[in-house]
C-alpha cells in the first residue's frame, strides 16, 4: 500500500461550484401557433427524432438515484435463507444479494454507476473460473480462509482485506474455512452496460484455471493480460492490517479531512493513483464524537459500515446506521458524518466511481459554506 496520495482528497481542496439547478422554466408554446408545434413534436418523434425543447428542463435535473439504508439485521437473514435454498457448489451462480436502490428504474444497482452486492460462501463451496470486460473487487467482511485466484494466482483472504479482479482477468473463489464467508461486492457494470461494453467468459470446459504463482507472486501480479498498469493497480490485495496501520498514521499526523476525517485512499503502488479507471475505494475513521462538515461532489459512493456505529445526513436527512450495515450516496448531495460514540471510532468502508469522473473531466466538489458547513 502505497504511501503517495494517501491523505484526504478533499483536505484543502479546490473547491469548483456544482451545478444541476434545473432552468428556470421555458416560455411557454401555448400562445404561439401550438397545435403547429404539437403537430410538428409528433412528426418528428414518428421519425425518430426529439425537439431539444421537449426536454431542455428537465437535462439537468438530479437523477432518480436516492440515499438508502441497508441493515445488516435483514441482510443476514436473506443470506441465512439463502444458506438453505441454494448450493453453489461448481457453479457460475452467486449467493448475492444485489442492493437495489430504491429510486432505480431501469436497472437493479446502487447508483447509476455502481453495483453493490452482499455475497456469501458456505464452507467447501467454489465458484468456477471466468472473467469479465467490467473490474471488480471484494471487501471481506465476515470470517477467514476465503481465497480468490487471479491469473493463476491465488489469494487467501480474511475479515478487513480489499481484493481486485481487474477488467478482463481470469478469476474465480472458494471458501476453504469450516465457516461461512461473506464479503461486499463492487462492480462498474451498470457503467460498462451504459457504454454497451458488457462482455462476459467462462473458463474451458466449465473448469478451473491453474494456480501457477505463489501467495506472493499473486497479490502483485504485472502480467495481467496486457492492462496498463498506470491505470490498473498490479496490487491485488489490500490487507487490513496495511489500512489500519495508514489510518493510525494519518490520525498520529493529524493528516484530517474536514469532510471525511481521517480518509485512506486504496492506491496504484506504481503512480498514487486509483487502483482502476472506473472505481476507487476508501477506508475511513470517524474518531469518538466526530462530527463531519458538509459538502458534496458529482460521484456517487456505496458505504459499509466495518465497525461502529452513527449517522448521516444526506440532503438534509438523517440516516442512522451500524456495524454491518450499508448505505448509498447518490452524486451531486450535500453530505456529513457523525460518529455517535463519544468512546469508540467508528469505520466505514467505501467504494465510489470518482475515477470514472476525473477520467472525463467531470469531477466536482463543493463545501457547504452556510450553517458554519453543518446542514440545518
Amino acid at each position: 500500500m502505497t504511501s503517495g496520495n494517501q491523505g484526504s482528497a478533499t483536505k484543502d481542496p479546490s473547491l469548483l461550484k456544482l451545478g444541476g439547478a434545473p432552468r428556470p422554466d421555458l416560455p411557454s408554446l401555448a400562445n404561439e401557433t401550438a397545435t403547429d408545434v404539437e403537430r410538428l413534436c409528433a412528426d418528428l418523434e414518428r421519425d425518430a427524432m426529439k425537439g431539444l425543447w421537449t426536454v431542455q428542463g428537465r437535462s439537468e435535473a438530479l437523477s432518480d438515484i436516492r440515499p438508502h439504508v441497508w441493515t445488516w439485521k435483514k441482510i443476514q437473514a436473506y443470506l441465512d435463507r439463502a444458506g438453505s435454498a441454494m448450493s453453489l457448489e461448481d457453479s457460475p451462480v452467486r449467493r448475492a444479494l444485489m442492493l437495489w436502490n430504491p429510486g432505480a428504474k431501469d436497472h437493479w444497482d446502487a447508483t447509476n454507476t455502481l453495483t453493490a452486492a452482499v455475497q456469501m460462501m458456505l464452507p467447501g463451496e467454489q465458484v468456477i473460473t471466468h472473467r469479465h470486460i467490467h473490474s471488480a473487487l471484494r471487501f471481506i467482511t465476515h470470517g477467514r480462509g476465503a481465497t480468490t485466484t487471479v491469473n493463476g494466482g491465488k489469494i487467501t483472504l480474511s475479515a478487513g482485506d480489499l481484493v481486485l479482479t481487474p477488467n478482463w482477468a481470469w478469476h474465480d473463489h472458494s471458501n476453504e474455512s469450516d465457516e461461512p464467508i461473506i464479503w461486499m461486492d463492487g462492480v462498474d457494470r451498470p457503467l460498462v452496460k451504459m457504454l454497451d461494453a458488457v462482455y462476459f467468459e467462462v473458463y474451458q470446459n466449465h473448469g478451473y484455471q491453474p494456480v501457477v504463482k505463489n501467495e506472493h507472486e499473486a497479490g502483485f501480479q504485472t502480467d495481467l493480460d496486457g492492462l496498463d498498469l498506470s491505470r490498473y493497480s498490479p496490487k491485488l490485495v489490500y490487507r487490513w492490517e496495511e489500512a489500519e496501520r495508514a489510518l493510525d498514521h494519518l490520525e498520529a499526523q493529524n493528516d484530517i479531512s474536514p469532510y471525511d476525517d481521517v480518509l485512506f485512499k486504496y492506491s496504484n503502488p506504481i503512480n498514487g493513483g486509483p487502483i482502476t479507471p472506473t472505481m476507487g475505494a476508501d477506508i475511513q475513521r470517524l474518531r469518538p464524537g466526530v462530527h463531519t462538515r458538509a459538502h458534496r461532489h458529482t460521484n456517487s459512493a456505496v458505504y459499509h459500515v466495518y465497525r461502529g456505529s452513527g449517522h448521516s445526513i444526506i440532503d438534509g436527512e438523517r440516516f442512522d446506521w451500524e456495524e454491518g450495515d450499508y448505505f448509498v450516496l447518490p452524486s451531486r448531495v450535500w453530505h456529513e458524518h457523525v460518529n455517535d460514540s463519544k468512546t469508540h471510532a467508528a469505520v466505514l468502508f467505501s467504494i465510489n466511481d470518482r475515477p470514472a469522473y476525473e477520467s472525463l473531466g467531470l469531477y466536482r466538489e463543493e463545501a457547504l459554506t452556510t450553517g458554519n458547513g453543518f446542514q440545518s
